[in-house]
């Protein structure tokens, strides 16, 4: 298998992707990366600061800058100070996605860590309906 390039934020927005997205083709790719990812806990991960392998099909990709690149970047920020990670590391995304869950899903501080994002709300409420 090869590495699979990952912004840091991703591995929040992976969590309760839930089949929504900007576009099909956006959609499916997303589905793709995410059952990947999910069935291969020892898949490698790139931490990436510009767009990867999500961003392929992202109407907000232009080249290989976000146009919410300042946004965007403060989540990528935020995922790799709190959860101790840095630009360039690679790992397994069993690693990546517990440190995810435990320190910032867990801790219920998504909402300050994803502060601005457009999906917010979907992921709110998916983790409303998974914790009845």
């Amino acid at each position: 298998m090869s590495i699979i390039r990952l912004r840091p934020h991703h591995a929040l927005c992976i969590q309760h992707f839930s089949g929504h997205g900007y576009s099909e083709e956006f959609t499916d790719n997303m589905s793709q990366v995410v059952a990947t990812l999910k069935n291969n806990p020892s898949q490698e991960v790139l931490l990436c600061h510009d767009c990867d392998v999500l961003c392929l099909h992202c109407p907000h990709a232009c080249g290989n800058v976000c146009e919410h690149e300042e946004k965007v970047s403060c989540i990528d920020r935020e995922c790799l100070t709190i959860c101790g990670f840095y630009i360039s590391q690679q790992l397994h995304w069993g690693v990546l996605q517990k440190a995810v869950y435990d320190k910032i899903i867990m801790t219920e501080i998504r909402s300050a860590v994803c502060k601005g994002c457009s999906w917010l709300w979907l992921c709110e409420k998916f983790a409303i309906h998974t914790s009845m």
